[in-house]
Parts: C-alpha cells; structure tokens; sequence
C-alpha cells in the first residue's frame, strides 16, 4: 500500500499548472483602492441617512399618536 508512481507525476502536474495561480499575489491596483474608498464614503453617507430617516420616523410617530 504505497504511492504508485503515477500518482506522484498526477499531483506534480497538477502542482504546476495550478500553482502560479495560488501563489501569486498582486498588490493592489490604485483605481480598487479609489472605489474603495469611494464605497466606504457612500456607506458613511447612507448610515447618517439612516439616522437621520429613524430619528424622523420617530418624531413623526409621537405627532400622530399624541394627537389621538
């Protein structure tokens, strides 16, 4: 019950040509970096809107209930 040599020249050209790809790593480009930035600026902006719209949301549901 050993490793048949087949296998090993199987895993060895495997190894090769999936390698490259698994073991290269690609710093990343400036314009990722500037979208990004401009993402977490959006998302910034959208969670103050948020705040703002359920601090509303609130004000108005205490006129309607307190003129009942």
């Amino acid at each position: 019950m050993g490793i048949q040599p087949q296998m090993i020249s199987t895993w060895k050209r495997e190894f090769l040509t999936r390698s490259p790809k698994n073991f290269t790593t690609k710093a990343p480009d400036e314009e990722a970096e500037k979208r990004e930035q401009a993402l977490y600026e959006m998302i910034g902006r959208l969670d103050g809107l948020v705040d703002f719209c359920k601090k509303a949301l609130e004000k108005l549901r205490r006129l309607m209930f307190s003129k009942k």
